[in-house]
């Protein structure tokens, strides 16, 4: 064990010990008697601080990430306690997700409370669904709570799981399945697969793993409904100092970023605390990316827990994946953005990356014409990068840019749209291509919209589609593209075309869509992107 700490401290560039670590497990019980399995690393001279986590992941063993990284934090003078969540792993009681994590967050927090080496200040931490155990316990928390650090969550469990009004399929199927959907021994990765493509939706989980009552129930409220709203975990009116950390194009950023915001306000109000943002490199297809990644958070909740900085002073903390650079700012967005609006245009052949879309500071004229597509959900467009090159997708391209255009804020994209379908979707996607051809994506959303079937501009609507934030430094040469489609499948769940609710749809049930997208004088449609200018 202390070979495994000696490494991490080096890696993570933690100071010297300043003190001995002593470890217990302990069997902390709820009000209701049921008892949580607590991992326990405290500095054997005394604490001058405590951190509560509390969590999906195995605790009990000393090898473990979390148990290496309490024990780290108690060399350093905190008291760590890290809890299995109710009827998780070793912790006695029933798991239904998102609803016992404030009173048994409380009840953690009364029973820190009473133990000799407990220490003020008390800090509230986790990662993923532990993320929102942490803001559930500080809702209803009986000790006053100084520092907050959440990584890869949110508080609001709907807009955590969707966007626009779809279900966001792979990162609902795979919190499921970290949540103790996988049978033992079971592949996590063909689990998944094979709930992931898997109609209908709401039986995926038998399909896939095995069966989940409460994922059901989820599947069962698409639109947020006083079920969901029951789940989010208000802010007390003092909050603590916050820190977030998220990355690019993960699933829980918007609804995270939601929560600084938040955050921020109420600590404006009350004079206190305040909310600092930790936003890293998007997700990337390599362990290795995924290590330094996790290396990276961890430095980063390290700092704040122990009170340092770094040589940091800015709350928010970006990374510019086009400059291959971190950049700091006092508010997200930077103060000193402005939108820019890139008008679609074209002739009415805006199909795959070769048609003849594109994006223009200039307005479309009087009489352009509109593009056509057929979105067939037996054949979903995937997320994957092939995309651009399929016939159901529409494809705008900038020309390459002059001089390098930074990008720092929200992406947007305002469309008017006709379907012959009574239901359906529309997804878009922001891909900055460089001067060589490599593509980099910074944002996608969707918008699922009942249509008035017809082919027509009488029967066009005006949609906005938010496709999130980024930053990303574009440099000369390089293009930006805005893809639209009618899916993007696994990251959502695909739209039948019909009345009937997605994730309730067979695989026979769907039907093909004719989609219109108009961009003329009367029908202007564009993508709005938050800019910095040269950088």
């Amino acid at each position: 064990m202390s070979a495994v700490r000696a490494l991490a401290r080096r890696r993570l560039a933690l100071p010297a010990p300043r003190s001995g670590v002593v470890a217990s497990c302990e069997w902390v019980a709820m009000a209701d008697g049921a008892r949580l399995a607590t991992f326990v690393a405290r500095p054997r001279d005394g604490a001058g601080a405590t951190l509560l986590v509390r969590g999906s992941q195995d605790v009990l063993s000393a090898r473990r990430p979390l148990p290496v990284v309490a024990a780290l934090l108690a060399e350093q003078g905190v008291a760590v306690a890290l809890q299995e969540c109710r009827g998780l792993r070793a912790s006695e009681g029933v798991f239904t997700p998102f609803v016992h994590e404030a009173r048994d967050g409380a009840d953690a927090i009364r029973w820190l409370s009473t133990q000799p080496w407990f220490a003020s200040p008390l800090a509230l931490g986790g990662i993923g669904y532990g993320g929102y155990a942490a803001f559930a316990a500080l809702a209803g928390s009986p000790q006053p709570v100084e520092r907050l650090v959440v990584g890869y969550a949110a508080r609001d469990p709907y807009a955590w799981l969707h966007a626009g009004g779809a279900l966001q399929l792979e990162a609902t199927l795979s919190l499921a399945l970290a949540l103790g959907g996988a049978e033992r021994g079971a592949s996590t990765a063909r689990s998944l697969a094979r709930a992931l493509y898997h109609r209908p939706v709401c039986e995926a989980d038998r399909v896939g793993f095995r069966r989940l009552d409460w994922l059901r129930e989820w599947l069962e409220h698409p639109a947020r409904d006083a079920f969901w709203e029951s789940l989010v975990a208000p802010l007390p009116a003092r909050p603590p100092h916050a820190l977030l950390i998220g990355s690019w194009n993960h699933a829980a950023l918007p609804a995270q970023l939601a929560d600084h915001a938040a955050l921020a306000a109420a600590a404006e109000r009350a004079r206190t605390g305040g909310a600092a943002l930790e936003i890293g490199a998007a997700p990337g297809t390599s362990r290795r990316h995924a290590a330094r990644q996790v290396e990276e958070s961890l430095r980063a909740a390290l700092r704040f827990l122990l009170g340092g900085r770094d040589a940091r002073h800015a709350p928010v903390r970006v990374f510019d994946g086009g400059a291959a650079r971190w950049r700091e700012s006092a508010q997200w967005p930077p103060a000193r953005v402005s939108p820019r609006t890139l008008h679609l245009r074209g002739d009415g052949s805006a199909q795959g990356s070769d048609g003849d879309g594109r994006l223009e500071l200039e307005p479309p004229g009087a009489f352009e014409p509109p593009d056509r597509f057929v979105y067939d959900p037996a054949d979903a467009t995937p997320s994957d990068d092939s995309r651009s090159q399929r016939g159901d997708v529409l494809c705008y391209a900038s020309a390459p840019l002059p001089a390098p255009l930074g990008v720092a804020g929200a992406l947007r994209a305002e469309l008017h749209v006709a379907s012959d379908a009574p239901a359906t979707d529309f997804c878009a996607r922001v891909v900055a291509v460089a001067a060589d051809g490599s593509e980099s994506l910074l944002g996608e959303g969707i918008a699922r919209v009942a249509a008035a079937p017809g082919p027509g501009a009488a029967a066009s609507r005006r949609i906005a589609i938010d496709c999130g934030s980024a930053c990303w430094r574009l440099a000369s040469g390089s293009r930006l593209r805005l893809e639209i489609a009618s899916a993007s499948h696994p990251c959502f769940d695909r739209h039948p075309d019909t009345l009937e609710e997605p994730v309730r749809a067979d695989a026979d049930a769907g039907v093909p869509a004719r989609q219109t997208l108009f961009h003329d004088a009367a029908h202007p449609s564009a993508l709005v992107i938050e800019t910095t200018g040269e950088s």
